[in-house]
């Protein structure tokens, strides 16, 4: 790989020898950041927070974008090859640990600290990941596509694994690439299973921001439509027996990123400035916020009553 000392990507902090492996590691990495963020207005956009000093801002809109994403794409567990994982026990471990070991990075760099093995690799919550996997296990070998041996071995590598033991991780996100054809895993999960399960996914597969088709997206009428069917399938996640409304802020706070992705898909040319001014004037219901006082369902009462019978002695 030649380097040109005048490229501009390199940074006037850079006080490699040149042509050193190091330098072009640094060089190579900066233009495929550029290149990832050209072609996906979502990243540029959130990348584009760091102007506002806050960590927070770049949290807040990625994960928000991350779930709008993944309610269009489907669960990212779906698209796992475990049948490959399922007779590689060893490759679980080692998606395991550098799973964790990225997780452990990213936190430790959302909360402004150095990452810490010794430290930063407590506290991960490994138990409903391995309880999610071990299920996965039982379920193929239901469906009879793996072994009586193969599932102990399965079960034997998740039940011992430990991220101390492992010193180091040797693989990076999107390692593994998606099946062809989506299935459909028929478990029962706890609500932090599925979580930890789907986190594990979108770091084998990339996540979902990085893997949506964003210009596909990025016209108004399909945009508008995304947006309503997202936010009101938050709602129905929730047990009650009375309509709900989703919050203003919470729509307010998804149109503006989305407003933000349109704007970078402009700046690179994706998109004509009449798709970014029809996406900038789309206007979602308000919805409503929860006074004192509100209605309170069957659901709320049958909370409180036990709540309330529960502490009399």
């Amino acid at each position: 790989m030649s380097i040109d000392p005048s490229n501009a990507l390199i940074h006037n902090d850079v006080t490699l020898r040149p042509g050193s492996l190091r330098q072009q590691t640094v060089i190579s990495q900066q233009l495929r950041q550029r290149d990832h963020f050209v072609s996906n207005p979502a990243l540029a956009y959130i990348h584009s927070l760091a102007a506002t000093d806050t960590t927070g801002g770049q949290a807040n809109a990625r994960y928000t974008l991350e779930r709008f994403s993944r309610f269009l794409l489907g669960s990212t567990f779906d698209r796992i090859d475990w049948l490959m994982l399922l007779t590689s026990p060893t490759l679980i471990e080692k998606a395991m640990a550098a799973f964790l070991i990225h997780r452990a990075k990213t936190k430790a760099k959302m909360k402004g600290l150095f990452y810490d093995p010794s430290r930063s690799l407590k506290n991960l919550h490994i138990n409903p990941l391995k309880k999610a996997l071990l299920l996965i296990g039982d379920y193929y070998y239901q469906q009879q596509q793996i072994s009586s041996s193969q599932l102990t071995d399965w079960q034997d590598s998740i039940e011992k694994f430990s991220v101390q033991n492992q010193t180091q991780h040797e693989l990076d996100p999107g390692w593994l690439a998606p099946i062809a054809i989506e299935q459909t895993l028929t478990i029962e999960l706890t609500s932090q299973a599925q979580v930890m399960l789907e986190a594990f996914s979108c770091f084998c597969l990339r996540p979902c921001i990085e893997r949506m088709d964003w210009h596909s997206v990025l016209y108004a009428p399909v945009l508008q439509t995304s947006m309503q069917s997202f936010l009101s399938s938050r709602l129905t996640m929730k047990s009650s027996d009375r309509k709900q409304d989703y919050a203003p802020a919470t729509a307010d706070n998804l149109l503006r990123m989305l407003r933000g992705v349109a704007h970078h898909a402009w700046l690179s040319e994706s998109i004509s400035v009449e798709t970014l001014q029809r996406i900038k004037a789309i206007k979602l219901p308000r919805g409503s916020r929860q006074s004192s006082g509100r209605y309170l369902s069957y659901t709320d009462v049958d909370q409180i009553s036990a709540l309330t019978f529960g502490t009399i002695k």
